[in-house]
């Protein structure tokens, strides 16, 4: 188990306190915490509850979860944002669905919304994850060869975002390592496309053991401040995303799955759109350019679970400032 914090401090003992108050024997999980910083208050919680502390100035998150795996011994690799939280059952249920099913390379649960003081979140005061509500359909098991079949039930499950509510196989985390070190943060794609990538199986849990929260910081978010900090902030965001998801692109090149590829080669096209309506400097061509791609690509899940998103565009072919008018304030929290 990797937890990751990076500057903020306000929020850590909370997150490790989750793990440690797992329904899970202590001995059957380790705890590694990557911080860039020193608190003795802090530190002094991770050494009571037993949890092995690494300093790393590294401001990219994906390298830090690569400095972590380096201690870890564990089977199962699990990573915690510090800003996130596990329900009490989550190792156990992750237990359990690596012993039943032997050839299980990557697990993704559900997960809920809680605001900066931890009280539950409605999925419906979040204009830009409106359309992303936790999804409530049935556990979903997909493995190989029957994968490339059932990658249009995928969407609206979004397995590719949020690496709190992931859990991946140790040797499907060693492969990704050289592609890790050359990201910034999107590691919880790069994990879920290494088990695509693969002949592992994928099982998407429909329990919500996961607690996401929502604060002024959030980079998938707006986050605070003004409307264009927070629109800048969204737009160096989908500009990290466009790097790291070329990254996983070269990891999914060394797989003889072609449904792999289809499929990153879709989330980057759904994060250029993104790009070109955060971008103020954007202009009517460039989402002439997108839209017939983005079509070709209909069929994929990527394409599929950010529909609204590509609706929404097509205003961007009559009226620019209009697109750009609503996407401000879908962006926003209420």
């Amino acid at each position: 188990m990797v937890v990751l914090a990076h500057d903020r401090r306000q929020y850590l003992k909370g997150a490790v306190a989750s793990i440690v108050g797992q329904d899970l024997e202590r001995s059957e999980f380790e705890i590694i915490v990557v911080k860039n910083f020193l608190d003795p208050a802090i530190d002094e919680y991770l050494a009571e509850v037993h949890a092995d502390s690494i300093l790393c100035t590294d401001l990219r998150g994906a390298v830090k979860v690569a400095v972590g795996f380096g201690r870890c011994r564990g089977r199962v690799i699990l990573v915690l944002d510090d800003d996130d939280l596990f329900e009490p059952s989550r190792l156990r249920t992750i237990t359990k669905a690596f012993d039943s099913h032997p050839n299980l390379g990557f697990y993704t649960n559900r997960f809920t919304y809680i605001g900066a003081d931890g009280r539950p979140l409605p999925a419906r005061s979040l204009r830009a994850f409106g359309h992303r509500s936790p999804n409530r359909e049935a556990a979903l098991m997909i493995g190989f060869p029957r994968v490339a079949d059932e990658m249009r039930s995928l969407a609206g499950r979004f397995p590719d975002f949020n690496v709190s509510s992931s859990a991946i196989r140790r040797e499907l985390v060693e492969q990704s390592l050289p592609y890790m070190v050359r990201m910034q943060s999107t590691v919880d794609t790069l994990f879920f496309f290494s088990a695509l990538a693969s002949k592992y199986s994928i099982l998407l849990d429909n329990a919500p053991l996961t607690r996401y929260r929502i604060h002024g910081g959030n980079m998938t978010l707006a986050g605070a401040g003004s409307p264009e900090v927070r629109l800048n902030r969204l737009l160096g965001f989908a500009k990290v995303a466009d790097r790291d998801y070329r990254v996983v692109r070269d990891l999914v090149a060394s797989s003889p799955q072609p449904f792999a590829m289809r499929t990153i080669d879709a989330r980057l096209l759904v994060n250029q759109l993104t790009l070109a309506s955060r971008d103020p400097g954007s202009r009517r061509r460039d989402f002439v350019r997108l839209l017939p791609a983005l079509i070709q690509y209909r069929d994929t899940y990527p394409v599929r679970e950010n529909l609204p998103g590509v609706l929404g565009a097509t205003l961007f072919l009559f009226s620019p400032s209009l697109g750009r008018a609503v996407y401000r304030r879908q962006m926003s929290i209420v």
